[in-house]
């Protein structure tokens, strides 16, 4: 398993993010098995060692530049334990 950070959370991050989650199924057929455990970015950031719902974070974002208020709204990390970071 390839375990990765994502920096930043704008426009490529949220193009990576989005990437990384629609081609999961390709990535798997190359044998690429690719979990995010941290995205960081301004306001701070979010981590879960089980690996980020992308799917769900990607929604999220679309909406809201504070990804730290992430773990406190979506219903698929209150269960999966995901830590916020900040740093203001």
């Amino acid at each position: 398993m390839m375990r990765l950070a994502i920096t930043g959370c704008g426009g490529v991050g949220k193009a990576l993010i989005n990437l990384l989650d629609s081609r999961r199924g390709a990535l798997a057929a190359e044998g690429l098995d690719i979990q995010v455990n941290y995205v960081l970015e301004y306001y701070g950031g979010i981590y879960n060692k089980d690996g980020i719902d992308l799917s769900a974070l990607f929604e999220f974002v679309q909406n809201e530049k504070d990804i730290t208020k992430f773990a406190r709204t979506s219903p698929s990390t209150q269960s999966s334990k995901t830590a916020t970071l900040t740093w203001r």
